[in-house]
């Protein structure tokens, strides 16, 4: 059986002329995928937010275990919800990976220049899943004064192991930017980072695969247990980070209080761990 939510998703990649195939029981039975696009290798499962909530009694490796499955079979599997199918980072999204309706930039034609707090946090608000995170390197790829892409580094915020971390990474959305990784990865590698330095970049494996971090060069180290966030009807999400007690100003725990404003929480795929070392 096909969820509303479902039926309504899939008439969506219809109409953007998509071939792909419903209810794949075959690929990593037992399992269910949703949607398998063959030709991109990419599938797609549209989660009702209460069934796949902690409500719903859902263990918490349940997601997580249908992402290694399919990664042990060379498939990327997004998990999106009902409540933000139709939202523009997600469509940008998924048109990205299928290559639908993308302006394209070449590197080479670009200029990279840091940029100020306020413009850094604008447009990766506007492009990236996460929006903004702050960052002490902010980096740019701009065509003449358009802002086209970004990427961010800081300090390490979780592990002290490491010199830096690569915070963010986003095009504009309906843009797609050949070398355009390659280009400010290198550039922070070349400006600041010193010999022997490392850093460390986590990937949301709910959504990502974590393969342009390998093509930058970066060695995958692990990957991390589910973590959680909460989301409400509306697809307003809340990381567990912005949840903790002393942030939300209450005497309830973070459990009651979060379900007393009508939020959800939903066990995710766990983060993708991945490390770079100058002239490793």
């Amino acid at each position: 059986t096909e969820s509303n939510c479902e039926v309504r998703f899939k008439v969506w990649l219809k109409e953007l002329g998509v071939d792909f195939e419903s209810n794949n029981r075959k690929l990593i039975a037992p399992y269910e995928l949703d949607v398998f696009i063959p030709s991109a290798n990419l599938a797609i499962e549209v989660n009702g937010i209460y069934w796949h909530s902690k409500k719903s009694g859902l263990k918490p490796d349940y997601h997580k275990n249908k992402t290694d499955l399919c990664r042990e079979k060379g498939i990327s599997l997004l998990h999106i919800h009902d409540s933000d199918m139709f939202t523009p980072k997600i469509q940008s999204l998924i048109k990205s990976r299928l290559r639908i309706g993308l302006k394209s930039y070449y590197a080479r034609k670009l200029k990279v220049r840091e940029i100020e707090s306020a413009n850094y946090k604008a447009f990766v608000d506007a492009n990236h899943i996460q929006g903004a995170c702050a960052a002490k390197v902010r980096l740019g790829l701009f065509d003449g004064e358009e802002l086209i892409s970004v990427m961010s580094f800081s300090k390490s915020r979780f592990s002290k192991k490491h010199n830096y971390e690569m915070i963010r990474y986003c095009n504009k959305m309906g843009t797609s930017v050949a070398g355009g990784a390659h280009k400010l990865f290198n550039h922070f590698v070349t400006t600041y980072l010193k010999k022997g330095e490392n850093l460390v970049s986590y990937c949301d494996r709910r959504l990502f695969n974590g393969d342009v971090y390998l093509r930058l060069g970066f060695t995958h180290s692990h990957n991390t247990p589910p973590g959680y966030y909460w989301i409400n009807d509306e697809g307003v999400v809340r990381s567990r980070y912005q949840t903790q007690k002393h942030k939300l100003n209450t005497e309830l725990t973070e459990t009651a209080y979060m379900e007393s404003q009508k939020f959800h929480k939903v066990y995710d795929c766990g983060q993708g761990v991945y490390e770079f070392t100058k002239d490793k």
